[in-house]
Protein backbone atom coordinates (compact mmCIF):
# COMPACT_ATOMS: atom_id res chain seq x y z
CA UNK A 1 0.00 0.00 0.00
CA UNK A 2 0.91 3.66 -0.53
CA UNK A 3 1.91 4.75 2.67
CA UNK A 4 0.98 8.31 2.78
CA UNK A 5 -1.44 9.29 5.60
CA UNK A 6 -4.36 11.48 5.91
CA UNK A 7 -5.49 13.64 8.41
CA UNK A 8 -8.38 14.35 9.50
CA UNK A 9 -9.86 16.78 12.37
CA UNK A 10 -12.37 19.41 13.37
CA UNK A 11 -11.74 22.41 15.10
CA UNK A 12 -12.98 25.10 17.61
CA UNK A 13 -13.14 28.64 15.82
CA UNK A 14 -9.92 30.44 16.00
CA UNK A 15 -10.09 33.74 18.03
CA UNK A 16 -6.84 35.68 18.94
CA UNK A 17 -5.52 34.86 22.12
CA UNK A 18 -7.68 32.50 23.71
CA UNK A 19 -7.08 29.07 25.14
CA UNK A 20 -8.57 27.29 22.56
CA UNK A 21 -6.32 28.59 19.82
CA UNK A 22 -3.44 28.60 21.68
CA UNK A 23 -3.59 24.55 21.92
CA UNK A 24 -4.55 24.33 18.13
CA UNK A 25 -1.80 26.59 16.73
CA UNK A 26 0.38 23.90 18.95
CA UNK A 27 -0.89 21.41 17.40
CA UNK A 28 -0.78 22.99 13.36
CA UNK A 29 3.07 23.56 15.08
CA UNK A 30 3.28 19.76 15.66
CA UNK A 31 2.16 18.64 12.22
CA UNK A 32 4.22 21.12 10.67
CA UNK A 33 7.48 20.29 12.46
CA UNK A 34 6.98 16.20 11.43
CA UNK A 35 10.15 14.88 9.95
CA UNK A 36 8.04 12.88 8.18
CA UNK A 37 6.43 14.78 5.58
CA UNK A 38 4.34 12.32 3.52
CA UNK A 39 1.37 13.79 4.95
CA UNK A 40 -2.04 15.03 3.60
CA UNK A 41 -4.16 17.43 5.91
CA UNK A 42 -7.72 17.38 5.77
CA UNK A 43 -9.44 20.07 8.42
CA UNK A 44 -13.05 19.34 8.27
CA UNK A 45 -14.94 23.25 8.96
CA UNK A 46 -18.75 23.40 10.24
CA UNK A 47 -19.52 26.74 11.13
CA UNK A 48 -16.04 28.22 11.61
CA UNK A 49 -14.94 31.08 9.91
CA UNK A 50 -11.28 31.29 10.31
CA UNK A 51 -9.97 27.55 9.96
CA UNK A 52 -8.36 28.54 6.14
CA UNK A 53 -6.70 31.38 7.08
CA UNK A 54 -4.66 30.25 10.40
CA UNK A 55 -3.69 26.42 8.52
CA UNK A 56 -2.53 28.73 5.57
CA UNK A 57 0.04 30.05 8.25
CA UNK A 58 2.01 26.65 8.50
CA UNK A 59 4.11 25.03 6.29
CA UNK A 60 1.47 21.45 6.15
CA UNK A 61 -0.17 20.47 2.84
CA UNK A 62 -3.70 21.11 3.67
CA UNK A 63 -7.02 20.49 1.64
CA UNK A 64 -9.97 22.37 3.93
CA UNK A 65 -13.75 19.90 3.57
CA UNK A 66 -16.57 21.95 4.44
CA UNK A 67 -19.46 20.01 5.88
CA UNK A 68 -23.22 20.90 5.10
CA UNK A 69 -24.24 20.43 8.68
CA UNK A 70 -23.66 22.68 11.82
CA UNK A 71 -21.29 21.46 14.20
CA UNK A 72 -22.94 22.59 17.57
CA UNK A 73 -26.20 21.34 18.71
CA UNK A 74 -27.60 23.49 21.04
CA UNK A 75 -30.03 21.13 22.58
CA UNK A 76 -27.16 18.88 23.21
CA UNK A 77 -24.61 20.94 25.21
CA UNK A 78 -22.30 21.81 22.08
CA UNK A 79 -21.41 18.38 21.64
CA UNK A 80 -20.58 17.60 17.52
CA UNK A 81 -21.52 14.74 16.11
CA UNK A 82 -17.65 12.39 15.39
CA UNK A 83 -19.96 10.05 13.20
CA UNK A 84 -20.45 12.80 10.48
CA UNK A 85 -17.19 13.61 10.28
CA UNK A 86 -16.40 9.51 9.66
CA UNK A 87 -18.87 10.00 6.75
CA UNK A 88 -17.27 12.55 5.22
CA UNK A 89 -14.05 10.69 5.43
CA UNK A 90 -15.46 7.47 4.05
CA UNK A 91 -16.46 9.95 1.35
CA UNK A 92 -12.78 11.61 0.34
CA UNK A 93 -11.96 10.58 -3.03
CA UNK A 94 -8.15 8.20 -3.30
CA UNK A 95 -8.22 7.09 0.65
CA UNK A 96 -8.02 3.68 -0.78
CA UNK A 97 -4.24 2.62 0.06
CA UNK A 98 -3.75 5.78 2.09
CA UNK A 99 -3.57 5.56 6.01
CA UNK A 100 -5.84 7.01 7.71
CA UNK A 101 -5.67 9.25 10.71
CA UNK A 102 -8.33 10.82 12.93
CA UNK A 103 -7.34 12.86 15.89
CA UNK A 104 -8.61 15.80 18.01
CA UNK A 105 -7.07 19.07 17.57
CA UNK A 106 -6.07 19.14 21.68
CA UNK A 107 -3.27 16.50 20.63
CA UNK A 108 0.19 17.44 20.37
CA UNK A 109 2.75 14.79 18.60
CA UNK A 110 6.03 14.00 18.66
CA UNK A 111 8.27 14.68 15.67
CA UNK A 112 8.49 11.10 14.98
CA UNK A 113 4.94 10.77 15.19
CA UNK A 114 3.90 10.33 11.25
CA UNK A 115 7.41 8.72 10.80
CA UNK A 116 6.92 5.76 13.53
CA UNK A 117 3.01 5.08 11.90
CA UNK A 118 4.38 4.94 8.48
CA UNK A 119 7.69 2.33 9.58
CA UNK A 120 5.28 0.42 11.55
CA UNK A 121 2.30 0.03 9.17
CA UNK A 122 1.15 -2.59 6.58
CA UNK A 123 -2.06 -3.87 5.09
CA UNK A 124 -5.40 -3.69 6.61
CA UNK A 125 -3.47 -2.38 10.01
CA UNK A 126 -5.07 0.11 12.39
CA UNK A 127 -3.97 1.56 15.73
CA UNK A 128 -3.34 4.44 18.27
CA UNK A 129 -0.92 5.66 21.03
CA UNK A 130 -2.28 4.82 24.31
CA UNK A 131 -2.68 6.26 26.67
CA UNK A 132 -1.99 9.77 25.47
CA UNK A 133 -0.25 12.03 27.96
CA UNK A 134 -2.65 14.40 29.90
CA UNK A 135 -1.55 17.95 30.63
CA UNK A 136 -3.15 20.91 32.38
CA UNK A 137 -1.85 23.34 30.31
CA UNK A 138 0.88 24.03 27.14
CA UNK A 139 3.57 24.81 29.74
CA UNK A 140 2.67 21.55 31.79
CA UNK A 141 3.26 19.77 28.21
CA UNK A 142 6.72 21.08 27.80
CA UNK A 143 7.54 20.46 31.62
CA UNK A 144 5.88 16.98 31.56
CA UNK A 145 3.75 17.77 34.43
CA UNK A 146 1.66 14.72 33.47
CA UNK A 147 -2.54 15.18 34.75
CA UNK A 148 -4.89 12.44 35.71
CA UNK A 149 -8.27 14.24 34.49
CA UNK A 150 -10.68 11.57 35.51
CA UNK A 151 -9.40 11.97 39.31
CA UNK A 152 -8.40 15.35 38.84
CA UNK A 153 -4.30 15.10 40.15
CA UNK A 154 -0.75 14.94 38.63
CA UNK A 155 0.78 11.82 38.91
CA UNK A 156 4.30 10.46 37.89
CA UNK A 157 3.93 8.02 35.64
CA UNK A 158 1.10 6.74 33.30
CA UNK A 159 0.40 3.44 34.66
CA UNK A 160 -1.10 5.72 37.39
CA UNK A 161 -3.96 6.40 34.56
CA UNK A 162 -7.03 3.93 35.01
CA UNK A 163 -7.21 2.38 31.75
CA UNK A 164 -11.23 1.96 32.20
CA UNK A 165 -11.40 6.06 32.44
CA UNK A 166 -10.13 6.28 29.07
CA UNK A 167 -10.43 5.82 25.65
CA UNK A 168 -8.08 6.79 22.53
CA UNK A 169 -8.89 10.02 21.03
CA UNK A 170 -6.84 9.82 17.74
CA UNK A 171 -7.20 6.24 15.44
CA UNK A 172 -5.04 5.29 12.28
CA UNK A 173 -6.28 2.58 9.53
CA UNK A 174 -5.91 1.54 6.42
CA UNK A 175 -8.10 3.67 4.06
CA UNK A 176 -9.44 0.00 2.90
CA UNK A 177 -11.21 -0.76 5.28
CA UNK A 178 -13.75 2.24 4.35
CA UNK A 179 -15.10 0.45 1.94
CA UNK A 180 -16.23 -2.04 3.94
CA UNK A 181 -20.07 -2.47 3.17
CA UNK A 182 -21.42 -3.42 6.30
CA UNK A 183 -19.20 -0.75 8.16
CA UNK A 184 -20.34 2.18 5.98
CA UNK A 185 -23.77 1.27 6.54
CA UNK A 186 -22.96 1.59 10.63
CA UNK A 187 -21.34 5.32 9.75
CA UNK A 188 -24.58 6.12 7.87
CA UNK A 189 -27.33 4.85 9.88
CA UNK A 190 -25.71 6.07 13.33
CA UNK A 191 -25.19 8.97 15.31
CA UNK A 192 -22.99 8.90 17.67
CA UNK A 193 -21.89 12.45 20.20
CA UNK A 194 -18.14 13.43 21.43
CA UNK A 195 -18.15 12.61 25.17
CA UNK A 196 -17.22 9.83 27.32
CA UNK A 197 -17.55 7.12 24.40
CA UNK A 198 -16.20 8.88 20.90
CA UNK A 199 -13.64 5.83 20.84
CA UNK A 200 -16.63 3.73 20.65
CA UNK A 201 -17.06 3.57 16.88
CA UNK A 202 -13.63 4.46 16.34
CA UNK A 203 -12.35 1.05 18.30
CA UNK A 204 -15.76 -0.63 16.04
CA UNK A 205 -13.46 0.22 12.65
CA UNK A 206 -10.25 -0.87 13.99
CA UNK A 207 -11.75 -4.35 14.69
CA UNK A 208 -12.00 -4.83 10.54
CA UNK A 209 -8.17 -4.42 10.59
CA UNK A 210 -6.23 -7.29 10.63
CA UNK A 211 -3.54 -6.19 13.22
CA UNK A 212 -3.91 -3.36 15.94
CA UNK A 213 -1.31 -1.82 17.04
CA UNK A 214 -0.28 0.49 19.89
CA UNK A 215 3.10 2.80 19.69
CA UNK A 216 3.03 3.86 22.50
CA UNK A 217 6.68 4.08 24.04
CA UNK A 218 7.60 4.08 20.30
CA UNK A 219 6.16 7.89 19.70
CA UNK A 220 4.13 10.08 22.47
CA UNK A 221 0.46 11.84 22.22
CA UNK A 222 0.17 15.31 24.70
CA UNK A 223 -3.00 16.23 24.96
CA UNK A 224 -3.72 19.40 26.50
CA UNK A 225 -6.93 19.94 28.49
CA UNK A 226 -9.47 22.10 27.70
CA UNK A 227 -13.04 23.08 28.18
CA UNK A 228 -14.21 20.16 25.69
CA UNK A 229 -12.44 17.16 27.33
CA UNK A 230 -13.46 17.92 30.58
CA UNK A 231 -17.04 18.37 29.71
CA UNK A 232 -16.84 14.28 28.24
CA UNK A 233 -16.33 13.37 31.62
CA UNK A 234 -19.07 15.10 33.10
CA UNK A 235 -22.12 14.32 30.77
CA UNK A 236 -22.59 10.70 29.14
CA UNK A 237 -26.29 9.92 29.25
CA UNK A 238 -26.79 11.08 25.78
CA UNK A 239 -23.81 9.27 24.45
CA UNK A 240 -24.78 6.05 26.19
CA UNK A 241 -27.96 5.96 24.25
CA UNK A 242 -26.22 6.04 20.87
CA UNK A 243 -23.86 3.60 22.35
CA UNK A 244 -26.32 0.78 23.05
CA UNK A 245 -27.84 1.83 19.87
CA UNK A 246 -24.77 1.06 17.67
CA UNK A 247 -23.92 -2.09 19.54
CA UNK A 248 -26.77 -3.85 19.18
CA UNK A 249 -26.64 -3.32 15.32
CA UNK A 250 -22.93 -4.48 15.02
CA UNK A 251 -24.13 -7.60 17.11
CA UNK A 252 -26.90 -8.04 14.95
CA UNK A 253 -24.61 -7.61 11.90
CA UNK A 254 -21.93 -9.75 13.63
CA UNK A 255 -19.09 -7.74 12.44
CA UNK A 256 -17.48 -6.70 15.53
CA UNK A 257 -15.07 -9.90 15.38
CA UNK A 258 -15.36 -12.62 13.16
CA UNK A 259 -14.75 -15.00 16.72
CA UNK A 260 -18.31 -13.95 18.45
CA UNK A 261 -16.81 -15.24 21.77
CA UNK A 262 -14.17 -12.54 21.54
CA UNK A 263 -16.80 -9.93 20.19
CA UNK A 264 -18.68 -10.56 23.59
CA UNK A 265 -15.85 -10.07 25.75
CA UNK A 266 -14.14 -6.94 24.24
CA UNK A 267 -17.43 -4.98 23.64
CA UNK A 268 -19.86 -5.84 26.49
CA UNK A 269 -19.80 -5.44 30.29
CA UNK A 270 -18.13 -3.16 32.68
CA UNK A 271 -14.65 -3.66 31.11
CA UNK A 272 -15.65 -2.49 27.99
CA UNK A 273 -12.74 0.27 27.93
CA UNK A 274 -9.79 -1.84 29.49
CA UNK A 275 -11.01 -4.32 26.64
CA UNK A 276 -10.47 -1.80 23.69
CA UNK A 277 -7.16 -0.44 24.61
CA UNK A 278 -6.38 -3.94 25.50
CA UNK A 279 -6.62 -4.94 22.13
CA UNK A 280 -4.41 -2.71 20.76
CA UNK A 281 -0.33 -4.74 20.43
CA UNK A 282 2.15 -3.03 22.03
CA UNK A 283 5.40 -2.21 19.50
CA UNK A 284 7.93 -1.29 22.31
CA UNK A 285 9.42 -4.76 23.23
CA UNK A 286 10.28 -3.28 26.91
CA UNK A 287 7.11 -2.32 27.48
CA UNK A 288 4.65 -5.26 26.14
CA UNK A 289 5.39 -7.02 30.21
CA UNK A 290 4.75 -3.94 31.90
CA UNK A 291 1.51 -3.24 29.42
CA UNK A 292 -0.23 -6.78 30.30
CA UNK A 293 0.50 -6.20 33.48
CA UNK A 294 -0.91 -3.15 33.84
CA UNK A 295 -3.85 -4.57 31.91
CA UNK A 296 -3.67 -7.61 34.65
CA UNK A 297 -3.67 -5.51 37.56
CA UNK A 298 -6.76 -2.94 36.53
CA UNK A 299 -8.88 -6.09 35.63
CA UNK A 300 -9.04 -7.01 39.08
CA UNK A 301 -9.13 -3.86 40.97
CA UNK A 302 -12.20 -2.51 38.84
CA UNK A 303 -13.86 -6.31 39.39
CA UNK A 304 -13.02 -5.52 43.67
CA UNK A 305 -14.46 -2.22 43.22
CA UNK A 306 -17.59 -2.95 41.36
CA UNK A 307 -18.92 -5.83 43.66
CA UNK A 308 -18.24 -3.77 46.75
CA UNK A 309 -20.71 -0.40 44.67
CA UNK A 310 -23.09 -3.59 43.67
CA UNK A 311 -22.75 -5.04 47.56
CA UNK A 312 -23.12 -1.46 48.64
CA UNK A 313 -26.19 -0.07 46.48
CA UNK A 314 -28.10 -3.75 47.80
CA UNK A 315 -27.21 -3.07 51.03
CA UNK A 316 -28.68 0.63 51.46
CA UNK A 317 -32.01 -0.26 49.70
CA UNK A 318 -32.47 -3.36 52.06
CA UNK A 319 -31.90 -0.68 55.24
CA UNK A 320 -34.26 1.80 53.14
CA UNK A 321 -37.29 -0.59 53.22
CA UNK A 322 -36.70 -1.49 57.18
Amino acid sequence: MEKNVYIFTTFREFNEGDVDTRIQLKFLESLENQKNKNFHFFPIIYNEKNVEKFVSNYKIKFTPIYSKKTKYLLSQNNYWSLSDCLKIISQVEGIENKIILWTLADNLFDENFIEKIVSNFSLNYSGSVFPQLYFKSINDAKNRNIYDPANSKYIKSIFQYNPNRYICDLFFCDGNLFSDNKLKVLIKDQNIFDGVYPGFLLGLIATFGKKNINLYGETFVSTILNDRTKDSFKNNHFNKKNLDKIEKQAKDLKIIFQNTDVKKKYYSGPFRKININSKLQIINKKLKFHFSIFYKIYYILNFFIRSYRFAKNKINKVFNLI
